[in-house]
């Protein structure tokens, strides 16, 4: 996408009870939550996944926090159930870089 200032948590859902938003950082440990359970399900029969314990996902994810801007990660969620994420990062080297 070359347009990254398009925010496209503000479109409308083209399906009935799909709603896309963005993190919401003052629920941080509620989506935490649903994201390890998303993970967990999702790469259960990938090649090479390890499950890990809720914990340790919560311990790990909370270090990137700092990194992470809240409108670069997309939810989506289907009747209040989490079914999908869309996470982008700055790149730091660039930023270096100048």
């Amino acid at each position: 996408n070359d347009d990254i200032g398009r925010s496209w948590a503000k479109q409308p859902a083209a399906i009935e009870g799909l709603r896309i938003r963005a993190l919401d950082v003052d629920r941080i440990d509620a989506e935490l939550d649903q994201l390890w359970l998303l993970a967990s399900r999702g790469f259960s029969d990938n090649f090479l996944y390890t499950p890990i314990e809720q914990a340790e996902f919560h311990d790990s994810y909370r270090r990137l926090l700092p990194l992470v801007r809240p409108d670069w990660v997309l939810v989506a969620e289907y009747e209040r159930r989490l079914i999908g994420l869309c996470l982008a990062v700055p790149d730091l080297l660039q930023l270096r870089r100048g």
